[in-house]
């Protein structure tokens, strides 16, 4: 690629992606193109598993059995979770907030309460727990939190609906009972820390994103945790996730997001910051991108979802 075209791409990256753009003038290898090109080292590994380029986008490097070690991000949040999906606690005053319940009951009891124990946690103060969207990687503990600690269960419409129904994707656990809905722009608040939320159908019907406040070394900062990761198959999927993209894209921008995780730790390459932020707790938290990095982040989960548009 030459030093014009890389400029080009970049610089077609600053602002969200038209859907009216999407295969009249860009082919899907200008999209990869452009996503390469806003990964740099960074992202590489985001493009590898959303465009499917310069590496696998399946799954069969990744031990879905796996826990991860848990791993405190900020001051007062932490991963509690495997190497396949996450689950993240804000701790707060008056509790926890939970995002993300995990793929069953057991790996409650054997790898989200001793991950929480080991900083001091109390499993018993888990007070809300925020289900990203139905698929049980994302929902299969929810019942266990709900019945045991009794935690409030808190998802979109479509999300319930999608539990119930069993039209989100069912890999074990059990489906909670409907509870708490939220609707875009709701807020989850708790001990005066107010989590934001967004609906961004895509992935899934009833997907939602997350905007997260939290502290690091005393010093605010936004997290946003994209809801649902994985590519649609159809158009007008595809089409629905880039206009929930750009949707968020707003919000982010205009809450000076500078950090960003993955519901699914090995799409962002959190996975490897957390290793190295257990191996150096002292040094410079590498999750703190900074708002231009974040956007770029955005771009390639756009120019991803734009190439595979263009092939459709």
């Amino acid at each position: 690629m030459t030093r014009t075209k890389l400029l080009a791409l970049l610089l077609a990256c600053t602002a969200p992606v038209a859907l009216s753009a999407q295969a009249t003038d860009m082919s899907a290898t200008d999209y990869q193109d452009r996503a390469m090109a806003l990964a740099g080292d960074r992202y590489k590994v985001t493009v590898q598993r959303q465009c499917g380029i310069e590496g696998s986008a399946g799954l069969g490097d990744i031990d879905m059995d796996e826990a991860m070690p848990p791993t405190q991000l900020a001051d007062n949040f932490y991963f509690v979770g495997m190497a396949w999906v996450g689950a993240y606690a804000l701790n707060t005053p008056e509790g926890i907030i939970l995002i993300g319940a995990l793929n069953s009951p057991e790996e409650i009891k054997t790898v989200l309460v001793p991950g929480l124990e080991a900083f001091g946690m109390d499993p018993d103060n888990i007070r809300k727990v925020i289900v990203t969207h139905e698929h049980s990687d994302h929902y299969g503990g929810a019942k266990y939190l709900h019945d045991t600690y009794g935690a409030e269960i808190i998802a979109s419409p479509a999300a319930w609906t999608g539990m119930e129904t069993g039209s989100g994707r069912a890999m074990g656990g059990e489906k909670p009972e409907r509870e708490t809905e939220v609707e875009d722009g709701a807020t989850v608040s708790l001990g005066g820390t107010d989590v934001q939320v967004y609906s961004t159908p895509g992935h899934t019907e009833g997907t939602i994103s997350l905007i997260v406040p939290v502290t690091v070394d005393g010093e605010p900062h936004k997290v946003a945790m994209w809801g649902g990761t994985g590519l649609p198959d159809d158009a007008e999927g595809l089409k629905t996730y880039v206009a929930s993209l750009d949707a968020f894209h707003e919000k982010a921008a205009a809450e000076g997001v500078d950090m960003a995780l993955s519901n699914h730790p090995f799409v962002d390459g959190s996975d490897k910051l957390m290793a190295q932020m257990r191996e150096n707790p002292d040094a410079p938290n590498p999750l703190v991108i900074g708002t231009q990095t974040y956007q770029r982040y955005e771009g390639v989960l756009r120019a991803c979802a734009m190439s595979n548009l263009a092939q459709k």
